[in-house]
């Protein structure tokens, strides 16, 4: 029994994998007995393609399970989000991606439940709009970008003005920017809108993630405002938390490359919630980095 044990150990195998910024990914490999830790760095398509088959029915939130050639398992455990759920309940890949309303419908994805019920209903309407010659398809120039693959649910407006929303479940926010241009955003790639002159001399970039939205604010020259505010649309506690969701500390890059933070204050006025992004504009060309993700 003690020797059928020991066999049996040494086909485990666990791979933790810590994602960083900096760093294409780590992989730690820990053999049962302690035999020895490994630590290399390589990708995790590098790490995959020495597997033969994944397990997709042990996948969780955060982890994938492979049976290897020697019919071993290897149990891959990621420091972020790797899977959604679907309207099914199935996990699937996280595809950080974005549709345009108009085109739902088109393709064929395992949609998010965080975003199913919506999207089959603007699927519908848009058949009913392309049987319809005379209202045609849905506007484009109106209609927002989505995420049907996440786990949350994401849109962005196309018309700046018109802001941003995040929502996992009951918990949901939107942000409205005050005082912006009503410019149209385009596409950079798949998962990034540009508004270019959103603010005088200030471009803003909304790029989704894995686990939620990331919005750099550009500042070209002094005329911009020294002062980015938007209106809150849900419950925001002064942590600048709501529920399962929250909003990272802000922080920029003058032109000298200096890393500084920068002050995130709620405030209100006139039974309106609105949040206040303060930076110090005497050192020129700033990026502030805006990162709203689910906790």
């Amino acid at each position: 029994m003690k020797s059928r044990f020991r066999m049996m150990a040494r086909c485990s195998l666990i791979t933790l994998l810590i994602s960083s910024l900096l760093l294409p990914g780590f992989s730690i490999s820990v053999s049962p007995e302690s035999e020895s830790v490994a630590l290399e760095q390589e990708s995790l398509q590098d790490l995959v393609s020495k597997r033969t088959v994944e397990l997709v029915e042990k996948r969780t939130e955060t982890s994938k399970v492979y049976e290897l050639a020697d019919g071993c398992q290897q149990v891959v455990i990621s420091s972020s989000l790797v899977h959604y759920e679907d309207e099914f309940g199935m996990w699937q890949d996280i595809q950080p991606v974005l549709t345009d309303e108009a085109n739902i419908g088109l393709t064929d994805v395992p949609l998010s439940k965080e975003v199913a019920q919506e999207a089959r209903q603007i699927a519908q309407l848009n058949r009913q709009m392309e049987l319809d010659k005379e209202t045609g398809l849905l506007d484009r120039n109106r209609s927002a970008f989505r995420t049907l693959q996440t786990p949350f649910d994401l849109k962005i407006n196309k018309v700046f003005t018109d802001g941003y929303s995040i929502g996992k479940g009951q918990d949901k926010l939107t942000l409205l920017p005050v005082g912006a241009e009503s410019v149209k955003g385009t596409l950079l790639n798949a998962s990034t809108v540009l508004y270019p002159n959103a603010w005088a001399d200030t471009d803003v970039t909304l790029e989704v993630t894995r686990t939620g939205v990331k919005e750099t604010i550009t500042v070209h020259s002094p005329n911009a405002p020294s002062v980015f505010t938007y209106e809150v649309i849900g419950e925001l506690t002064e942590q600048l938390t709501s529920g399962s969701l929250r909003i990272l500390p802000a922080w920029l890059v003058d032109a000298n490359g200096i890393k500084r933070s920068v002050s995130l204050k709620l405030r209100t006025e006139n039974g309106q919630t609105y949040l206040d992004m303060t930076y110090d504009a005497t050192t020129g060309l700033l990026i502030i980095h805006l990162l709203e993700k689910l906790c």
